[in-house]
């Protein structure tokens, strides 16, 4: 889940209460927070969201085929 931490709508604050809630809502939830993205990530850094899903992906694959083994992913470091 790319999360924008400098969110100038809803306020860092809570843009870091919302990562926090999204890590907590199952096992192998992975929050990418991006210093750079605000309240739409996507459209105030694209760049560190694509990144993100990219290094996400593997994970998908390894899913897909049955390999769970890995629980719950480390948090990432892109756009910090």
């Amino acid at each position: 889940v790319p999360q924008g931490m400098n969110d100038k709508v809803s306020g860092p604050a809570r843009a870091s209460e919302r990562a926090d809630a999204f890590e907590r809502l199952r096992p192998g939830v992975k929050v990418c927070r991006l210093e750079a993205g605000g309240h739409c990530p996507q459209d105030d850094a694209p760049e560190a969201v694509a990144a993100a899903i990219l290094e996400f992906l593997p994970a998908v694959r390894e899913y897909a085929q049955g390999d769970t083994s890995r629980g719950r992913a480390a948090e990432s470091t892109v756009g910090a």
